[in-house]
């Protein structure tokens, strides 16, 4: 599903194969572009369980997470090459429906429906249960747009999860075509 409102990412310049990231995230860090999205993403994903969302920047994926929870009333936390180990596993295994211990006197984190992340959660995660992925960056790699996607395409019978929502707000699709048919 392209986002009702995409970014138009004719003018980003490539380096080494790549989008140049600092010309992505003055792109995709457009104030309505950000707003509209994530009323977007949090309007369609009312029904699903869990969705995880690829940022451009730390910058970028707090704008983000703090407008999802804004919007939907619920916890957002980000995920970036900083994020400790113990935290990265810990929401990793929220977004798998898991409750954690949250004190000593049985208070629990619930499990999370949403999660941002930049550039961490891309290959080797495990998370059955991602039915949405939403794409608010762009790349040039066909290879890094198949990781991405790919988080959220292993089915799950224990969840009832027999499909995936894409959200691109970054024209990926556009520009590699279906995910089953990349050029």
């Amino acid at each position: 599903h392209a986002g009702t409102h995409v970014a138009d990412t004719s003018s980003l310049h490539i380096r080494a194969g790549e989008f140049v990231s600092e010309d992505v995230e003055k792109l995709m860090g457009e104030e309505n572009l950000v707003t509209s999205a994530c009323r977007e993403i949090v309007e369609l994903t009312k029904n699903r369980q869990s969705c995880l969302i690829f940022c451009t920047s730390v910058a970028h994926c707090k704008k983000v997470a703090a407008l999802i929870e804004e919007y939907s009333g619920e916890e957002c936390p980000i995920v970036t090459g900083d994020t400790p180990a113990l935290e990265r596993e810990e929401t990793i295994a929220r977004l798998r429906g898991e409750a954690i211990p949250a004190d000593l006197f049985g208070g629990v984190k619930k499990p999370l429906k949403y999660a941002c992340n930049v550039s961490v959660l891309t290959t080797g995660t495990d998370i059955p249960r991602l039915d949405t992925i939403a794409l608010l960056r762009p790349t040039n790699s066909a290879g890094l747009l198949i990781q991405m996607v790919g988080r959220g395409f292993r089915l799950s019978p224990a969840t009832g999860k027999t499909e995936c929502l894409v959200l691109d707000y970054g024209r990926n699709i556009e520009r590699f075509g279906p995910i089953d048919c990349i050029k």
